[in-house]
């Protein structure tokens, strides 16, 4: 059961990580576009 668990738990850290990582491209490709499409600096959408 415990051997089990462990691997659960293994599987989704790395399937989180992969979201995660996913995530964070796709806002920083957003961001990106956003500055080209507007001319906006980036630093205002952060603050």
């Amino acid at each position: 059961m415990r051997a089990t668990n462990t691997v659960t738990n293994t599987i989704t850290a790395i399937v989180g990580d992969v979201v995660w990582h996913e995530y964070i491209v796709r806002v920083e490709r957003a961001i990106r576009y956003w500055v080209r499409l507007t001319h906006t600096p980036a630093l205002t959408l952060v603050l």
